[in-house]
C-alpha cells in the first residue's frame, strides 16, 4: 500500500493548502485521512482548526489532542505495524523537505 499522492496529484512548489501553515504538515493529515480511510483512526484538526494540534482517536480509545510531532509519532507506529511505508517530513516542514521525504519514502516502498 502507497503512502504517496499519486503524481498527478502532487503539490506545486507553493504553499501547501489550507487550513495547513507547512507542508509536513499537510503530509501528516494526507496520512492520517489514509490511515481514516482503514479504520485505524478517526482524527480531525484539533483546538480552533489549528493545524499544529491534531485530535486523534484510535479504535476503542477515546479522542487526545496531539502536537505534531506527537501525531507523527503515532502515525509511523501505525505505519510499522501495518507495513506502510511512511516518513514524516522533517522541521521546519519546507516544500524541499517534503519532497526529500516522498523520495525516501519511495525508496521505502522499492525495498518492500
Amino acid at each position: 500500500m502507497s503512502a504517496l499522492p499519486p503524481n498527478d496529484a502532487r503539490l506545486a512548489k507553493v504553499a501547501p493548502r489550507a487550513p495547513y501553515k507547512t507542508h509536513r504538515q499537510q503530509h501528516l493529515g494526507d496520512f492520517l485521512d489514509l490511515l481514516q480511510g482503514h479504520g485505524w483512526l478517526v482524527w480531525e484538526l484539533g483546538h480552533e482548526d489549528s493545524p499544529t494540534l491534531f485530535s486523534i482517536a484510535e479504535p476503542g480509545f477515546r479522542a487526545a489532542i496531539y502536537r505534531t510531532w506527537e501525531a507523527e509519532a503515532l502515525a509511523q507506529r501505525i505505519a510499522d505495524r501495518e507495513g506502510i511505508a511512511w516518513l514524516p517530513v522533517p522541521y521546519p516542514g519546507s516544500f524541499d523537505r517534503y519532497e526529500e521525504t516522498l523520495t525516501k519514502i519511495r525508496a521505502l516502498e522499492n525495498q518492500q
